[in-house]
């Protein structure tokens, strides 16, 4: 996320992002700046696989970091809970921003 503010503020095309159709063009279109969304979704994805991997066993959750994890959340609401208010946070955060 660091390197999507730094390649607007590397762009330097103007103070409004609303009208600014160059900076649109320039940082926005960039599939660098889709990066990170994208290699987040490829790393749950495969957190996820694995999780699913080792269910079929019967010592899930013993030896993996992944089984342990998922289970933690799946079982505690606190972090659950936390885990779903970040995530509303980051979808409304860039509308009030």
């Amino acid at each position: 996320m660091v390197g999507n503010f730094y390649m607007i503020y590397e762009a330097n095309l103007g103070a409004s992002i609303v009208q600014n159709e160059a900076l649109y063009a320039k940082v926005f279109m960039n599939p660098l700046y889709h990066f990170n969304e994208f290699f987040l979704g490829v790393l749950l994805a495969f957190v996820y696989w694995n999780f699913s991997q080792e269910r079929i066993t019967e010592n899930m959750g013993v030896n993996s970091i992944y089984g342990r994890t998922v289970e933690f959340i799946r079982s505690n609401t606190l972090p659950r809970y936390i885990i779903y208010l970040i995530g509303v946070a980051m979808m409304v955060g860039p509308i009030y921003w």
